[in-house]
């Protein structure tokens, strides 16, 4: 809304000080926020943290929900919920919590069953729900995107985005005004993109820190709004907090017809443009830092090392350290060149390639996809690629390109064309690098690992990484011959218009009863004044670990594979997972945090600038936390960081004096502690000795000292929040919800959700991350709660808890084992009373039957008091075929032994003869024959038992011919082993009959049936390799039990045997060997019964393949 304050201001200045609710003596800031963004992977502990304080969401009509981080591109043409079409289990407890959450606090959503779903920077311009002048933020960095509009916009971490939905306010700072003006006119082939990365390279990572940038000039001015919204996308990879454009009659343009934009025409839309038009800076407005480029000194640019700022022109070579004169940047330059593959001196344009991506928040929109679809249109990519990847960034973009036939384009030239998501962008879904893959990428972040452990990434624009698919290598697009992209304009999607505005005085007065009647309810439901959200900071001593390291990115200090949890805790084993561990996951004893005395660090000296670069993502600073460090040392760091470790209790110290940060982190190299005093604000060696004084904001000093929770103190003003909204609601009456976000609509719209649990607390939900790397001193405890896919809680106790209180021991192997041991006791006292040994053989296979079923769903019934068809719906599709395939394995083993025991007319069975003739069997059966068999039971039973209640699972992505092929196997032994059977009741003898060729082909069919099932939790990322050791303790079980006819001895025996003849006979027996088994293996294949059995697998196989594997879309 319309400020008063007159002197010249900057576009920045204008917007922020229209939100500024109120503001304290020491500039700390009430901001009002506009739009609030929300995806799948920030949101969990948000959401949580609400529902435990009993909070609801101030304004739904101001939020808009989706997901995108994890969901996988593939087709949909089959999607029926999230909860079966998401296999990665981590990514699928995000997905379908935040279904549960938008239900729960009434918000709308666009989920993957919406044609509006996609990456959240994309739909919110894309709906109009993004407008010039307003304040929008999102748990994600690169919010930054929507800037391009005149709005200021940001990303925030979790407990801020709990913040935003508690209050619609957030507690701020001003930053700085940073002005980077582009002049001339941009070459043919140099793109918004180029821009960026040029700006990027000359300012640096860091060059933007405590700033917002306005980027301005004629070559900005020129640029369409999705261009626009790449470079402003980047901001934060230029360090800054934020990025703005001034809106003009291109983003007029852009705006008009958008669902939840104003009507045009209307006289919302008449006076929103007046305001709008206002929304550039004065004349005499003063900036900060100023930096001047001029067009034509920009040419296509890639990068080459492992930060945005490690860029260069495609016709450029690879640096060397040598060529840069800082000792950080000298050290950055090494690693990036290792870890890169590339050596100085290399020309860009020999970099070989593997794989292609065109997507991410950058540049996925429409007008990115017909550049580079005219560029590959009649062509194919080259043959050295291993993949070339599409991703539309969202639904309407999808759809818009297919009916321009931009599909046909790609999928003619070699490109796979997938669905709306980030994609390969970060690598928290099934599109990632595999080790040391090299990608031409149109993403924002080449950081170590982003796209995959280990992968390589040279971003560039959507143009540059078309010419690279067509030639396998870093290309300049300019060289093509049939280049000419033309000036680029503003592209049109159809997306339909849903105008709902306030056109009424009886809608107005709805609107602000609705105002008065959420506030009054909010303060009734809300604790009205701050709590202590966490332990009071005051003095804190202890081992300070030394990092000398610059640009510390997020994506070090907490890799995104981490990321996929809904808890806030269990991060710590995790903190700098690529520096402090191998590549063989071994712990590298080079780093500081694995040596002593640093393993216990309290304090992080970093000697290098911006700590905390990069995204987001507040689980750097839970990381940093659950590890225990509490308080980090550094010359500079990233605002977003920065701001996240207040959140958290934490104290960021910026030490500017290099002597001083020198002094200190000799100290922290010697391995003495240090003493942070926070009320004096002093930093002190071991000996009391004064090392540094320190700057902090007094408010946020205040908060630390006492322990305050923001959002309550910001509930404390309650009644500044209320004016500031009525004066809104008038002044600016198109920012209240309208259309299908109309404030007084009831419930949330456009919601296709999968049933969940009922809470979003410890009670049910889980940290779906689960840590080998675990320490002598920390163990893992539970105390009866599972997540929405039934694996147990871990959070972190002492070893006091329990010794034996450690990861499959506890939530999987002892209580597999008591409920084996309970069904074995039950066994022995029946047997015993009836001198059955053989009703064992009954209780085995029911026993796996009713673990099975307890572990997936019984536990979930009897301790949570979910309904049965929840709990069911609930089951992915691998699940349901693991819970089904066992169910019929065990359920006909138990069938058959009780069949057996009728005709023998309740007889023992005879095998069991030779060992009751022995002396007091039954007095120590129970120790020597039903217990030991019960732990057998446990073990064999790990394939349906630890996916349901273990979070060990190897992550390797979704395999749909895995689960085909698994099927497939199943349905070949469980036919083998019925037909053996039937076989064996009626005629062995025959020659086309299975026992001719195998002598136990009843444990063949089962051995291979439990076979398929790791190869099931293969396919959907469920295999843990323990589970490996379920179909071996079968057949060991099977060969050895009691009753069997087999020892070990007799197996021991016959291996000398075989030695001995082969000693003996030498090459004549390997050639007997090897002819015998030849003719085995004829026999086999032209066994007509054997032949039956392997085409009904083969044809269960295709049919799953058909309906739900590769061959279903």
């Amino acid at each position: 809304m319309p400020s008063v304050e007159k002197k010249p201001r900057t576009l920045y200045d204008k917007v922020f000080l229209d939100h500024v609710v109120d503001e304290k003596p020491d500039g700390t800031v009430l901001l009002y926020i506009d739009r609030h963004l929300v995806h799948e992977v920030t949101s969990p502990q948000a959401f949580e943290g609400l529902e435990k304080a009993g909070r609801k969401v101030r304004r739904p009509d101001c939020t808009l929900v989706t997901t995108d981080h994890n969901v996988p591109t593939a087709p949909r043409k089959n999607f029926t919920n999230v909860a079966d079409f998401v296999k990665e289990k981590d990514s699928r407890l995000q997905c379908v919590t935040l279904e549960e959450n938008v239900k729960k606090f009434g918000l709308t959503y666009f989920g993957l069953g919406d044609q509006n779903q996609g990456i959240v920077h994309v739909i919110g311009p894309e709906q109009g729900f993004t407008l010039p002048g307003t304040t929008v933020v999102c748990g994600d960095s690169h919010t930054s995107t929507h800037g391009a509009f005149g709005a200021l916009a940001f990303g925030i971490g979790t407990s801020e985005v709990e913040h935003v939905l508690a209050t619609q306010c957030l507690i701020t700072k001003r930053s700085k005004n940073m002005r980077i003006q582009v002049d001339g006119k941009l070459a043919p082939g140099v793109s918004s993109k180029d821009i960026i990365l040029h700006v990027i390279g000359v300012i640096g990572t860091a060059g933007g820190t405590g700033a917002v940038i306005e980027f301005c000039g004629s070559a900005i001015r020129s640029l369409s709004m999705e261009a626009r919204m790449s470079i402003c996308n980047m901001s934060i990879e230029a360090g800054a907090r934020a990025g703005m454009i001034a809106p003009d009659q291109i983003t007029f343009d852009y705006l008009k017809g958008r669902p939840l934009a104003p009507k045009v025409d209307s006289t919302e839309w008449k006076k929103a443009v007046n305001y709008w038009s206002s929304l550039r800076s004065d004349q005499g407005a003063s900036y900060d830092i100023d930096v001047f480029v001029d067009a034509k000194d920009i040419a296509p640019t890639v990068t080459w090392g492992t930060s945005p700022q490690d860029v260069v022109a495609v016709t450029g070579v690879v640096p060397s350290p040598d060529d840069f004169k800082d000792s950080n940047k000298k050290a950055s330059c090494k690693r990036a060149l290792e870890y890169m593959g590339l050596t100085p001196g290399m020309r860009m344009e020999d970099i070989e390639l593997d794989k292609i991506f065109i997507g991410s928040c950058t540049n996925s929109r429409i007008e990115d996809l017909r550049v580079a679809s005219k560029i590959v249109e009649g062509k194919h990519i080259a043959k050295n690629l291993k993949r070339a990847l599409v991703v539309p960034g969202s639904g309407n973009v999808k759809k818009q390109a297919e009916r321009e036939g931009l599909d046909k384009i790609f999928l003619d030239a070699g490109f796979e064309w997938r669905e709306a998501g980030c994609s390969m962008c970060l690598g928290m879904n099934p599109d990632i690098l595999s080790p040391r893959e090299r990608c031409a990428s149109t993403s924002n972040r080449n950081f170590e690992g982003r796209q995959g452990a280990l992968g390589r990434t040279h971003l560039m624009s959507p143009a540059m990484a078309a010419a690279a698919s067509l030639t396998g290598k870093i290309t300049d697009v300019r060289k093509l011959a049939d280049f000419g992209l033309g000036q680029k304009s503003s592209a049109r999607l159809d997306v339909q218009p849903e105008i709902a505005d306030v056109d009424t005085e009886e809608e107005l007065d709805a609107v602000l009863d609705s105002v008065v009647q959420e506030k009054a309810s909010s303060v009734s439901s809300a604790p009205a004044s701050g709590g202590s959200g966490f332990p009071k900071f005051t003095v804190l001593k202890g081992i300070a670990a030394p990092l000398e390291k610059a640009n510390v990115d997020t994506d070090a200090i907490i890799p995104k594979q981490f990321l996929k949890t809904i808890k806030r805790t269990g991060l710590g084993s995790a903190l700098f997972h690529p520096l402090r561990y191998n590549e063989d996951g071994s712990p590298n004893s080079d780093f500081v945090l694995n040596q002593e005395p640093y393993t216990k660090s309290k304090i992080l000296v970093v000697t290098g600038p911006n700590f905390g670069c990069g995204s987001s993502r507040e689980h750097a600073p839970w990381a940093l936390l659950d590890f225990g460090i509490k308080c980090i040392i550094a010359p500079s760091y990233a605002d977003i960081f920065f701001n996240n470790t207040f959140k958290n209790g934490m104290l960021p110290i910026a030490v500017t004096d290099q002597s001083a940060l020198e002094k200190i982190a000799d100290e922290a190299k010697a391995g003495r502690e240090l003493s942070v005093d926070l009320p004096n604000q002093t930093i002190s060696a071991a000996d009391g000795t004064e090392l540094a004084k320190f700057d902090v904001e007094e408010f946020r000093k205040h908060c630390l000292v006492n322990g305050l929770d923001d959002i309550g103190l910001t509930m404390q003003l309650e009644e500044q929040i209320n004016k500031f909204e009525a004066k809104r609601s008038l002044d600016t009456p198109w920012l209240d919800g309208s259309g299908y976000l109309k404030k007084w609509r009831k419930g949330p719209v456009k919601l296709e959700a999968a049933p969940v649990p009922k809470t979003n607390r410890g009670e049910v939900k889980t940290d779906p991350v689960e840590w080998h790397a675990i320490t002598t001193t920390t163990a893992f405890a539970m105390s009866g709660a599972t997540s929405a896919l039934g694996a147990t809680v871990h959070t972190h106790e002492t070893l006091a808890a329990s010794l034996v209180d450690v990861g499959i021991f506890k939530d999987t192997l002892l209580p597999g084992f008591a409920l084996q041991s309970e069904l074995a006791v039950f066994a022995y006292g029946i047997g015993r009373a009836t001198d059955l040994v053989s009703l064992k053989d009954i209780a085995f296979p029911a026993g796996q039957v009713v673990t099975a079923w307890w572990s997936a769903v019984g536990r979930r019934l009897y301790h949570y008091g979910l309904p049965l068809d929840q709990v069911l719906r609930m089951q992915s599709r691998p699940e349901k075929l693991l819970l089904g395939g066992v169910t019929l394995w065990g359920g006909y083993k138990a069938l058959q032994q009780i069949s057996a025991l009728s005709k023998r007319g309740g007889k023992d069975d005879p095998k069991y003869n030779t060992v009751k003739a022995e002396e007091g069997f039954w007095n120590k059966s129970l120790l020597t024959l039903y217990l030991p068999e019960a732990l057998f039971s446990t073990t064999i039973a790990l394939p349906w038992t630890a996916p349901f209640r273990h979070q060990g699972a190897v992550l390797t992505g979704y395999h749909p011919i895995a689960q085909s092929v698994a099927v497939g196997l199943f349905s070949f032994g469980f036919s083998l082993e019925l037909l053996a059977d039937y076989q064996k009741a009626h005629d062995t003898k025959s020659p086309d009959s299975l026992w001719s060729v195998f002598s136990q082909p009843k444990t063949l069919g089962s051995t291979i049936s439990l076979l398929s099932f790791p190869i099931l939790l293969y396919s959907s990322d469920m295999l843990a390799p323990i589970e490996l050791l379920g179909p071996v303790a079968y057949y060991v079980f099977k060969r050895y039990q009691v009753g069997s006819g087999t020892s070990i001895e007799d197996d021991v025996e016959k291996a000398k045997a075989d030695v001995k003849e082969a000693e003996e006979g030498k090459g004549e027996w390997v050639k007997k060997e090897a002819e015998e088994a030849k003719d085995e293996v004829v026999k086999i294949a032209k066994n007509k019964s054997f032949l039956a059995v392997l085409a009904v697998g083969l044809v269960f196989g295709l049919v799953e393949g058909f309906l739900h594997g590769p061959f279903s879309q």
